[in-house]
């Protein structure tokens, strides 16, 4: 069947409008889940951080604590 070229421009627009609409919902989608992992990333090197730079420090600052928690509890004995 051939279309007179009105109706075929006509065709090929909302063919077009729908394959272009369909992509910018994945590239919409592609991105969103980028931005989420990239979120949790974030996450895990902030943990990765903490653990591996502020733990020292915490255990630093915990042992005059159980020194004293020692200290106290065999004095009471």
């Amino acid at each position: 069947m051939l279309l007179s070229g009105e109706e075929h421009n006509m065709r090929f627009v909302k063919t077009s409008k729908t394959y272009s609409e369909g992509r910018l919902r994945k590239r919409r989608e592609d991105n969103e889940n980028t931005l989420e992992r990239r979120a949790m990333c974030d996450a895990c090197m902030k943990m990765k951080t903490w653990t591996s730079s502020e733990v020292s420090s915490e255990l630093d600052a915990m042992e005059p604590l159980e020194m004293e928690q020692n200290r106290s509890a065999s004095t009471s004995v």
